[in-house]
């Protein structure tokens, strides 16, 4: 309490971190207080959002503590940190994992998947969770967009068409919607020998 105080009292905004993080350490180790830990790791992320260490250790604890809705915040904020594609990817995927499993939304789940697709479209097994996901999530016309934006974006010919495919088969099987297909199934007719 002694730090907090302390730490309420400085208008120093670096020792107002090193005393809310030093509390953070203290409730966490010594006394065993995972609650009294968070608020004074939140406190630091208040000050400097930034501190992706102090943004882990608060996930780390909200994992512990399964207050699974508090966590979201927590690894939006480490994703904007992030400084890597493979480390988005690797945060997207936790909170798409997040999404699906603790929080129950296949929907938020798909828009995650959605998001690291787009960051590595020529990730097969990232497509084929992108793909589970939209029929869980019952997001066909969704994917069907989503694929559709990225045709282009392939070199050969062969990948084009398979992906024109599976649109114009999205349009027709999954939302009947022949008429929405139809300019896809065109660009197949125009694209193959």
């Amino acid at each position: 309490e002694c730090l907090k105080a302390a730490a309420d009292r400085t208008s120093n905004l670096d020792l107002k971190v090193q005393l809310n993080r030093k509390a953070g350490d203290i409730y966490r180790g010594q006394l065993d207080d995972r609650d009294r830990a968070i608020k004074a790791y939140e406190r630091v992320i208040n000050v400097d959002p930034n501190n992706s260490d102090v943004i882990r250790l608060v996930i780390s604890l909200y994992e512990e503590a399964k207050q699974w809705q508090r966590l979201l915040p927590r690894y939006e904020s480490l994703l904007g940190l992030a400084e890597s594609v493979d480390e988005q990817l690797e945060l997207l995927g936790q909170i798409r994992f997040l999404s699906e499993t603790h929080l129950g939304s296949n929907q938020k789940a798909f828009e995650w998947c959605a998001r690291a697709y787009a960051l590595s479209p020529e990730n097969a097994e990232l497509k084929s969770e992108l793909e589970r996901l939209a029929e869980a999530a019952d997001a066909h016309a969704s994917l069907a967009e989503i694929l559709a934006a990225r045709v282009d974006e392939f070199d050969s010919e062969e990948e084009k068409l398979a992906l024109l495919r599976q649109v114009a088969g999205i349009y027709d099987r999954s939302l009947d919607n022949l008429d929405a297909g139809e300019k896809y199934f065109r660009q197949i007719l125009e694209r193959e020998p």
